[in-house]
């Protein structure tokens, strides 16, 4: 019988958060000119890894290191689109900003409902737990489960367990379900520790976020298909669909199994260090051997019989008192998924909303909320500057001098832009308490970190 029982398992106080979005919508052409304008200020940079070229332009507008936001404007087609990451815009005025800018961009669309389309929303799961002892495991039978329907390659149950190399321990960094690309749906485990001896984190960052735990490690969904995103976001469909996450074939696990019948894995001389850790070399060994039983590794068949038969009865052991922690992630999406989805949606449409309203706040001192619109658009003035300012690393570019000439030549004069591309008589009011929730949100995090 599967062991029920709980096992300890420490979600970030922001257990669940969106790691990255992208937008994109359908551009008005009458409007190209006057946006090629605009995202050639210098406002926005070329980032080293990206360029101009006869398909389009690609730029960033950098407020710091990670509070970035990309650009991508078709030349070929109609499309623009954006991708950035909220979790780097996360003070009040940078969050402003973000809403502004994409106000802003937003003018140059055409009016559809909603304006945007998410192509890209990854969910991300925060854990002080040590994930590199969990199992993590995909049914692709359960044809009608969301994973088994997206991830088609593979047949049968795809599992993930901890591996162990040449020195025979080393704890799992990254794992995948899924083509690592820029539209295939996919499932990410990583040790967020390794991104820091990237460079991606600082080490004092990563020492924010860690709160003094030994471990942090994050599950990631990375989402692409905007149907399936609006399902999975409106709970049509089990975002852990086909998924398992397990503790049964863990490193503690098999520990815990092996010690008791072997002499060697009580005796301190059989023991080694890495990295200041010490483990057991037999531990280690019926690790690896379970490891290449469950992945068909050609070694396991070249052990003894009476060896492998051992390992065999071992994993049978394990899996009937495995862990199942699948719902607690879920519950934990459950829980969170009215606001994910509030926050998702929220960038497809509301952007131009939330300023025409702060900037109203901003100027009346009576406003409930003045105090509050004052510090959110603090960082408008940078960017309104910087827009007036032309960048000639980009106006040079050959590609980009081609189709602004071409598009000038479709430009209707007499047409001015909305400064918002709002509606009337829409709810601006309402929009207050979004901006009331991102405050206490920051003000939470700030408490978390500090």
């Amino acid at each position: 019988m599967e062991n029920t029982t709980q096992l300890e398992l420490v979600f970030a106080p922001q257990a669940v958060t969106i790691d990255k979005v992208k937008l994109q919508g359908k551009i008005d052409e009458s409007s190209r000119v006057a946006l090629m304008n605009e995202l050639s200020s210098m406002a926005y940079q070329r980032a080293p890894d990206k360029k101009i070229n006869d398909n389009g332009m690609n730029v960033e507008y950098r407020l710091r290191k990670g509070a970035s936001l990309d650009v991508f404007l078709s030349f070929t087609t109609n499309t623009m689109a954006l991708e950035f990451n909220p979790n780097h815009w996360n003070k009040q005025d940078e969050r402003g900003l973000l809403y502004h800018i994409i106000a802003h961009l937003q003018r140059y669309l055409e009016v559809t409902a909603p304006v945007w389309v998410l192509k890209r929303v990854d969910v991300a799961f925060d854990v002080y737990s040590n994930l590199s002892e969990y199992n993590y495991a995909i049914n692709t039978r359960a044809k009608h489960e969301y994973w088994a329907r997206v991830l088609t390659d593979n047949e049968g149950v795809v599992k993930l367990i901890t591996n162990a190399n040449n020195t025979n321990r080393v704890e799992l960094q990254t794992a995948y379900f899924g083509q690592r690309s820029n539209k295939s749906d996919l499932i990410r485990i990583y040790d967020k520790r390794a991104k820091a001896i990237d460079g991606e984190l600082t080490k004092e960052d990563l020492a924010s976020l860690m709160k003094g735990h030994e471990h942090y490690w994050r599950v990631e969904f990375e989402l692409h298909n905007s149907e399936n995103i609006n399902q999975l976001l409106t709970g049509q469909d089990d975002l852990f669909g086909a998924l398992t996450i397990t503790r049964d074939y863990g490193r503690s696990q098999i520990e815990e199994a092996v010690t008791p019948t072997k002499a060697k894995a009580r005796a301190d001389k059989y023991n080694y260090e890495v990295a200041g850790k010490t483990y057991n070399r037999v531990v280690s060994d019926y690790e690896s051997y379970i490891f290449g039983y469950m992945h068909g590794a050609p070694f396991f068949d070249r052990l003894p019989v009476s060896l492998k038969k051992e390992v065999k009865d071992l994993v049978k052991q394990l899996e009937a008192n495995k862990t199942d922690l699948t719902n607690t992630f879920r519950k934990q999406w459950e829980s969170n998924r009215s606001k994910i989805a509030a926050q998702a949606t929220g960038y497809q449409s509301r952007a131009p909303r939330i300023i025409e309203q702060l900037l109203k706040a901003a100027k009346d001192k009576r406003a409930k909320n003045h105090d509050l619109a004052v510090t959110v658009t603090g960082l408008f003035n940078k960017y309104d500057y910087a827009l007036k300012l032309e960048n000639a690393n980009i106006r040079a570019v050959a590609a980009f001098v081609k189709r602004y000439n071409k598009a000038e030549l479709n430009v209707e004069s007499g047409d001015e832009l909305n400064p918002y591309n709002t509606q009337s008589g829409e709810d601006i009011e309402a929009m207050f308490s979004e901006q009331d929730a991102l405050h206490q949100q920051y003000n939470d995090q700030n408490n978390q970190h500090n």
